[in-house]
């Protein structure tokens, strides 16, 4: 296993990588994480965006507000 690494794209188009530790993957199958977004709107946010991982569908890991 891996960590969970996931962009996020904020509505001024600037972007930043997150990573939560492995353990996120055994724990559930929901994870809630708090962004500071500096008064920005997240606008999209992409899990493993150097797709790292296998994947049988990597089409849903977007997600587009």
């Amino acid at each position: 296993m891996a960590p969970l690494t996931f962009k996020v794209v904020y509505s001024d188009e600037a972007a930043e990588t997150r990573t939560l530790p492995v353990e996120v993957w055994k724990t559930s199958n929901w994870i809630s994480e708090t962004i500071p977004s500096a008064g920005r709107s997240v606008t999209k946010i992409i899990v493993d965006p150097n797709e790292d991982l296998p994947d049988v569908d990597p089409k849903n890991n977007i997600w587009t507000r």
